[in-house]
């Protein structure tokens, strides 16, 4: 079973945001393991999956309350975390 931490990094690979250097190195351990190979399809394909579901459409004030709410809950989140530093 694969931990939260390679996932992450898999689902990074997926969407193409690791650098090329630890990109390589993902490829490297792709190619000897069937376990990530899988891991990464299934990512590709809940990917794909999202991709094609309907986007709902908020009036802007609700959208504004929604986006002020993820901001408030990521700050509490980020200082919460310097604070287990």
């Amino acid at each position: 079973m694969l931990d939260e931490q390679m996932v992450i990094e898999l689902s990074a690979f997926a969407d193409g945001e690791l650098d090329a250097p630890r990109a390589r190195e993902l490829e490297e351990r792709l190619a000897h393991s069937g376990e990530l190979r899988r891991a990464l399809a299934a990512i590709k394909t809940l990917d794909a999956e999202t991709a094609r579901l309907p986007v709902p459409s908020l009036p802007a004030e609700r959208a504004a309350g929604a986006w002020r709410q993820v901001a408030e809950r990521t700050a509490a989140e980020s200082a919460a975390d310097v604070g287990r530093v």
